[in-house]
């Protein structure tokens, strides 16, 4: 009776066990048949299968906070906000990784989008040049750091102020030659 006690508990100890892992199994199998499932629509972007993914990787993230795929399905979650034009989620998602995982390449990638967000989405300057200042000033050496200068510069002028700014450093050029 002892014998068939322990082994019973054994049984239930070990189903216990696999019912939690082949649960964060399933969740990544419905993370990657999301996926599979939105770049088959590719040639039409569908909007419902973008949330649906998107919250699938939220979801993920929130049921297993310490899993190695966290940092990729935080930046995809906030790329899909990006193009949903979902401005805010994407400025907080892109945040929340570039707190997390400062030390991470993409980290950087994280900063200056939100600063593009802040300028280009929500016209909001103050903010775009904070994020934009904190990027070089974080990351002077990266490839995007004398963009972020330039933006800065040109925060909120718009395309004719800044051809006429264009034309007239042209001109200034051509005489300065003669």
């Amino acid at each position: 009776m002892k014998k068939y006690f322990s082994g019973m508990l054994l049984c239930v100890a070990f189903s216990f066990f696999v019912g939690c892992q082949s649960k964060q199994e399933k969740d990544q199998e419905k993370l990657s048949r999301l996926e599979t499932g939105l770049s088959d629509s590719a040639s039409r972007y569908d909007k419902a299968k973008a949330i649906e993914l998107r919250n699938a990787y939220l979801d993920y993230i929130k049921s297993w906070p310490k899993d190695s795929m966290n940092a990729a399905y935080t930046y995809k979650a906030a790329e899909i906000s990006m193009s949903l034009r979902e401005s805010q989620k994407a400025i907080e998602l892109f945040q929340r990784y570039y707190k997390a995982w400062p030390e991470n390449p993409k980290a950087a990638d994280c900063l200056f989008l939100v600063g593009f967000i802040y300028e280009n989405e929500l016209k909001n300057y103050n903010e775009a040049r904070n994020s934009y200042t904190e990027f070089i000033q974080k990351y002077p050496q990266h490839p995007y750091a004398d963009d972020a200068e330039i933006l800065i510069q040109n925060l909120g002028k718009s395309p004719e102020e800044l051809i006429r700014e264009f034309e007239a450093r042209n001109a200034e050029n051509s005489e300065g030659k003669n």
